[in-house]
């Protein structure tokens, strides 16, 4: 076994030995600066050890997974390093799910510890009055006297454990939020976080030089992954709690931050601030956003406004992102639901359904090869298989190529609606009604339809205070698109269901207005009115 080991440690790919590389190259520099508080790599490495020894001394073995809830902080990186060092599958929990979810992913994850902040203990519902589990509850940040605290977990040698670890061994569970049942587990291996952070740090343009930002959720596979990419070429990392666009900008003139991530909303929230001011962004060069591509007027604006590039990452939690991006150069150029270019180290191609690749400009599912697709769906063997057919990771999503070869998003599979014979994408009337001057926001969907199968149909929030009719936006979107892609009705509603991760649940619109057409199919006034469609 001693023999095996030692082949290992030479030779293997392991997403915790970043950390002790980084740390002998650049020892004394700082690796994270949460609020007051810096660490160099040095210690943090040192921590991480100590963390992953207390682990093992714990009887926790290869495979063994641990549970973290918390926030953004300096112990919340120290903690998965540490559970990576050991060989062990890092759980992070998103603390915005309900109790029942996260009671859930603890269960099904089948975690043997939960290290959680104290502000997040509610989240744990009634789990720690369990007798199995009271002796297993760490509190990561905060203090509470019937639980030991993270600080007690750092007290074993520093010494780098000694674990054999294989590169496609799982790593890390992520459970996706999803828009229909219940999370699902997705399983990350060392080789894909590894092979994802050296890609990350070519195609977007990350240095050992570079200050960044850690400004969403750690548990997100986006800010994750990022993070991970920033530290893995020894560069320093800004941890952010929450985001105020005026703190924002204080700490980004304060510690010289150069290599900026946030979502479209953010940047337009920064521009938009009466507290904030551009020469507060000097030391910018790289602004990456996500999500979703920004719109031109907020483009323009913020390439102005940070005097910086700016590129769009898209991914999925099922791919380490940024598995495409729309890069700098391509900004202002192109314009559209653009997701850009594949990573150096990933295949993508548009297929049929029978397993066809598709020519440039052909509409069919966005489907994927590469070390960064995930290992599987834990303990889903048959969605596993599912997104695995034709020897490609499918996506779900739909999309075309254009003439340079640039990936097009077009909707997600099941939310393109099908009326009259004609495949309409949801996010193009989207994209039309959003465009109104009076409209905040808005989804659409296919609701069932005698005549029409599924007719489109649109959910709209008005901005505050303004009065906007169902002929306006009828009559704006059919300037704008084909008469089979307008809505047949408008409906206006104070709120959308969304989930924790912001996404909106058409299901539960679809669920909820099912029986929208049929109890009003014979005085249908829209109907009547559009007989000429």
């Amino acid at each position: 076994m001693d023999g095996d080991l030692n082949y290992n440690l030479i030779s293997r790919i392991a997403a915790g030995d970043i950390l002790r590389r980084v740390s002998r190259k650049c020892p004394n520099k700082v690796a994270l600066i949460d609020g007051d508080y810096a660490i160099t790599f040095k210690d943090l490495n040192q921590r991480a050890n100590r963390f992953a020894n207390y682990l093992l001394a714990k009887g926790l073995q290869k495979g063994d997974k641990v549970a973290v809830l918390g926030i953004n902080s300096i112990d919340f990186i120290t903690c998965y390093f540490g559970i990576f060092k050991a060989g062990l599958v890092w759980v992070p929990i998103n603390f915005g799910l309900s109790v029942e979810d996260i009671h859930y992913i603890i269960e099904h994850s089948e975690s043997q510890f939960i290290f959680v902040d104290q502000i997040l203990l509610p989240k744990l519902g009634d789990l720690p009055q369990s007798p199995a589990w009271q002796s297993r509850i760490v509190i990561l940040e905060g203090d509470v006297e019937k639980y030991p605290r993270f600080e007690d977990c750092i007290s074993e040698t520093a010494i780098e454990p000694r674990v054999f670890i294989a590169d496609r061994d799982p790593v890390l569970i992520i459970y996706t939020s999803g828009t229909t049942g219940k999370p699902k587990g997705v399983v990350q291996s060392n080789l894909s976080i590894f092979t994802t952070s050296l890609a990350n740090a070519l195609e977007l343009k990350l240095n050992s030089t570079d200050v960044t930002t850690s400004v969403l959720p750690l548990f997100h596979i986006a800010q994750f992954i990022l993070s991970f990419s920033c530290l893995n070429m020894g560069g320093t990392q800004v941890i952010f709690r929450r985001f105020d666009p005026k703190q924002f900008a204080e700490s980004v003139a304060r510690e010289k931050i150069n290599w900026v991530f946030l979502l479209p909303m953010m940047y337009r929230a920064i521009m938009a601030s009466p507290y904030v001011k551009p020469e507060q962004f000097t030391t910018v060069r790289f602004c990456l956003y996500a999500i979703a591509p920004m719109d031109e007027v907020s483009l323009k604006k913020g390439i102005e406004y940070f005097n910086a590039e700016f590129a769009l990452a898209t991914g999925q939690t099922e791919m380490c992102p940024a598995t495409l991006s729309f890069k700098p150069e391509y900004q202002l150029v192109k314009f559209g639901p653009y997701w850009g270019e594949s990573s150096l180290i990933i295949d993508t191609e548009i297929m049929d359904d029978e397993g066809n690749i598709l020519g440039k400009g052909e509409v069919g599912e966005i489907v994927h090869r590469g070390p960064s697709v995930m290992v599987e769906y834990w303990k889903n063997e048959q969605e596993t298989n599912q997104s695995r057919a034709f020897g490609w990771h499918h996506t779900g999503d739909l999309g075309k190529l254009d003439e340079d070869g640039l990936l097009i998003f077009v909707d997600r599979k099941k939310d393109l609606i099908k009326s009259g014979g004609e495949n309409v994408p949801s996010i193009l009337v989207e994209s039309v009604i959003m465009a109104h001057p009076k409209v905040l926001n808005t989804v659409v969907v296919g609701l069932s339809h005698l005549r029409w199968g599924e007719a489109v149909t649109a959910f709209v929030i008005p901005k505050p205070g303004e009065n906007i009719t169902k002929e306006e936006i009828i009559g704006h979107c059919k300037e704008r698109l084909a008469k089979f892609q307008v809505p047949k009705d408008v409906i206006y509603v104070q709120e959308l269901p969304i989930n924790s991760s912001g996404k909106i649940q058409k299901f539960q619109i679809k669920e909820k207005y099912r029986d929208h057409f049929q109890e009003s199919s014979q005085d249908d006034v829209f109907e009547k009115r559009r007989r000429d469609v």
